[in-house]
């Protein structure tokens, strides 16, 4: 089968963990995690750790040295190749010698035209005084949302059309090598009739939709979204909560879900199964066997005509895990 495996931000980059050295650990057990997934299968392992991971700490760093930092997309491609490095190396000490592992950085083609520019709303780098806040926009042109008593830069998510990179990764996979394909956040290039510009555009993509337009354009066989919790749930943080073993995608995109990043999981795995009439999975690292094998995780297939709740007894023995 032809997997593409989306890692979620906070599955790359703990809550509280420094980077890089902080995030050694987590990225070495889920290269072993996905690992285990190479001997049988074609891999491309997609993320985008997006602006606002990481760079906190580089801008305010920044900000007390009076450092002009480069654009956006450049600032998010250099975090997006170190982590890149780190999963290919503890990839590469996994795998067997003569398995290929290959990283490239890929650029996500937007509509310049997208609604979405004309209201940003996707907040970027660190919070700002208001009297900062009116400098910057007045000599960068950039957006601001008020954050409580301060203010963040706000930038368009617009939806992403296809991966420019897309025939090279098909090269690179076709040749036996495992794929890590970088950048599905914050590496954005204007497409206009198809035909891409090399030059970026200020915005992000939302990660797990870049992720599903790949495994899409790639005839992936199945996407698996990993996230920090083991499933997506009904009634979460509630007695009555329930893990959904199998859903349709109408049936569970009609839901509301209060469950942080999940939601942009759900949306993204049932755009996928509903444009290819392929499963999708949103699972956590270590249950990828089993997600595999469908008894973990929750699986959207456009097979199923509604949504199948974990039995009681399996949620009492995993203890309740529920998606953050």
């Amino acid at each position: 089968m032809r997997l593409v495996v989306a890692i979620g931000r906070s599955v790359l980059l703990r809550r509280g963990a420094t980077f890089p050295d902080g995030g050694r650990a987590a990225v070495r057990a889920l290269a072993h995690h996905i690992a285990a997934l190479a001997p049988s299968h074609e891999l491309i392992v997609a993320f985008g750790a997006g602006p606002q991971s990481g760079l906190l700490a580089l801008e305010g760093a920044a900000q007390v040295h009076h450092v002009e930092l480069g654009s956006l997309e450049m600032q998010t491609a250099q975090l997006e190749l170190a982590l890149a490095y780190m999963l290919e190396h503890e990839l590469r000490a996994t795998l067997p010698r003569d398995r290929v592992v290959a990283s490239l950085l890929m650029t996500v083609a937007v509509d310049p035209a997208d609604a979405a520019f004309a209201a940003p709303d996707a907040a970027v780098g660190p919070a700002y005084l208001r009297e900062e806040a009116r400098n910057l926009a007045r000599r960068k042109g950039w957006a601001f949302q008020s954050d409580g008593e301060q203010c963040r830069r706000v930038v368009a998510r617009p939806a992403p059309k296809h991966i420019a990179e897309l025939r090279a990764i098909e090269r690179l996979i076709d040749s036996g090598a495992v794929v890590i394909a970088a950048g599905g956040s914050g590496l954005p290039v204007p497409s206009a009739d198809g035909g891409d510009r090399c030059d970026s555009i200020g915005c992000v993509v939302d990660t797990d939709l870049a992720a599903a337009t790949l495994a899409r354009d790639l005839r992936a066989d199945m996407l698996i979204l990993l996230a920090e919790g083991d499933a997506v749930y009904l009634d979460w943080g509630t007695p009555w909560q329930r893990a959904i073993r199998r859903a349709s995608p109408d049936c569970l995109s009609d839901r509301l879900f209060h469950q942080g990043s999940i939601a942009s999981k759900i949306a993204a795995a049932c755009w996928f199964a509903a444009a290819t009439g392929l499963p999708a999975a949103i699972g956590t690292p270590s249950d990828l066997d089993r997600i595999m094998d469908g008894t973990a995780g929750t699986i959207v297939s456009g097979s199923e005509s509604s949504l199948v709740l974990a039995e009681a007894a399996s949620e009492a023995a995993s203890g309740l895990r529920g998606a953050p």
